[in-house]
């Protein structure tokens, strides 16, 4: 691993755990939301659009944790969705312009039926339509969580 991916990592776990609202503390195996939302200087929708970048490209590396706790295939999966979910809802809570939100939810809702997007089960319904096992859904659950929408991401030169 060269020694920028490894900055950005290290980074990006070091925003997770002091600045976001999806901080996660591991306990028994599992990973408890905090009971407060801290976020300062994210004033516009591309701050906010790198918080959550932030947020999704942590997930490699505790799926990787969760892999050394050996914690379930379809567990890491949820646990995968979820942190990306709740990092979705997180970013359009916080956005400024509650039209753009709007939008968003109205694009969510016409493609997945779901103002918040797609479900997890959404996803597991999909991946079977492709041919999947069980098991490569849940991977390719995984995989995914961690990808963010590369058209959003140059609006803002990310």
């Amino acid at each position: 691993m060269n020694k920028t991916i490894f900055k950005l990592l290290v980074y990006s776990l070091f925003l997770i755990t002091l600045s976001s609202g999806i901080t996660y503390w591991f306990v028994n195996n599992k990973a408890t939301p905090p009971t407060k939302i801290k976020i300062s200087n994210l004033e516009t929708n591309c701050d906010i659009r790198t918080w959550y970048n932030f947020q999704v490209v942590a997930i490699p590396r505790l799926n990787e944790y969760w892999i050394g706790q050996s914690i379930s295939l379809e567990d890491r999966a949820y646990k995968a969705y979820e942190l990306r979910h709740k990092a979705r809802i997180h970013a359009r809570y916080m956005m400024p312009d509650q039209e753009e939100v709007f939008a968003l939810q109205k694009r969510d809702f016409k493609k997945y039926g779901n103002t918040n997007g797609p479900t997890f089960k959404d996803f597991l319904k999909k991946s079977k339509t492709e041919g999947m096992t069980l098991d490569e859904a849940y991977e390719n659950i995984i995989k995914s969580s961690s990808k963010t929408n590369t058209s959003y991401n140059l609006d803002c030169d990310l």
